[in-house]
């Protein structure tokens, strides 16, 4: 029997990425730190999903996992007719502090989104050349045309305290070194979706990133922002596009609809560490009262689950997993 050799990590992800923000840095060749809450230990007080530019290597085996689950993310998607919607994976076991979920991206249809001006404009230098780890292969026939959907996301860049938004195949989006081969789809209402691909288009998007990065960043504060803040806070605009402009609206937009942050407790040696050790961690925008009780609010998965459920209460929501639902899905164009 043939054991293939493993495949690097840095070749798969690095070549196959295409920067959006207005910023000149690349995503690096490794790893990089998708939000994830923390996995909290005396000896390294926050452990991340991926290790922030630490070259790694893919196995055959779970390369071929990612793979499959975002294939099975696309027919799911397709057979929904789902021109927008937000998808999450499990980039670390997060039971201790009742979570399932660490990162979220927004997914779109690429057959009918037309990358906004930044988009293409501020796309990495090889992202025109460069082959994308994606989900279809390129046919010898073209008709019929499979319906292709790519994520945009943000990201820490190396465990530093930036961020950039990054747009990638849904292969890529599950190959960051995840705990579970899982993903939560959530695809709201259609008019909703027009809305939210209309954000996508525009500068909208980039309008509500801000690169200083926080992986505790708290929910009503715009000093810092965390991966799964963007998205709340970008589908924060689509909800009340009249009310919703900047960063500070949205958020006072998520208090007067009620919007409840995920809730996680860190001891006070664990948050001495990470203080002192950490670029990416920060605790000052907090107020004294949970800082005291050792209890932080932040922008979780489940937290934007719950917010989504109650505003567009038609809103469909499943979780795909392998292997087992693999075998239900049958392929389509």
């Amino acid at each position: 029997m043939i054991r293939l050799p493993p495949m690097s990590r840095a070749v798969t992800q690095a070549t196959n990425l295409a920067l959006v923000t207005n910023t000149s840095a690349r995503r690096p060749a490794t790893r990089l730190c998708a939000l994830a809450l923390l996995t909290l230990s005396i000896a390294s007080p926050f452990a991340m999903a991926g290790k922030g530019c630490v070259p790694g290597e893919i196995e055959p085996a779970e390369l071929m996992q990612a793979l499959e689950l975002a294939e099975l993310t696309r027919q799911t998607l397709a057979q929904a007719n789902a021109q927008t919607a937000v998808i999450a994976r499990v980039g670390q076991d997060l039971s201790s502090y009742g979570l399932r979920y660490s990162h979220l991206g927004i997914v779109y249809q690429t057959n009918s989104i037309t990358p906004s001006a930044a988009d293409t404009t501020n796309a990495s230098p090889d992202s025109t050349t460069a082959p994308e780890i994606d989900t279809a292969a390129n046919s010898a026939n073209p008709a019929p045309k499979k319906v292709q959907y790519k994520v945009l996301h943000e990201l820490n860049e190396c465990g530093s305290d930036r961020s950039g938004l990054y747009r990638e195949g849904l292969g890529n989006f599950f190959l960051d070194d995840v705990f579970a081969f899982e993903v939560l789809i959530l695809i709201p209402p259609a008019p909703q979706q027009a809305l939210l691909a209309t954000a996508l288009q525009g500068p909208q998007a980039l309008a509500m990133h801000h690169a200083n990065y926080n992986m505790l960043a708290y929910p009503f504060d715009t000093t810092y922002q965390n991966s799964n803040q963007w998205g709340l806070e970008l589908l924060s605009m689509v909800m009340q596009p009249s009310e919703v402009t900047d960063r500070k609206s949205a958020q006072r937009f998520l208090q007067q609809r009620g919007y409840t942050p995920g809730e996680i407790e860190i001891d006070p040696l664990s948050r001495i560490g990470a203080s002192v050790f950490r670029a990416n961690v920060s605790f000052t925008e907090h107020p004294l009262k949970q800082r005291l009780k050792g209890r932080y609010q932040v922008v979780t998965v489940e937290s934007v689950d719950a917010f989504l459920q109650q505003q567009w209460p038609q809103t469909q929501r499943m979780v795909l997993t392998l292997p087992a639902a693999s075998a239900n899905i049958s392929p389509t164009p």
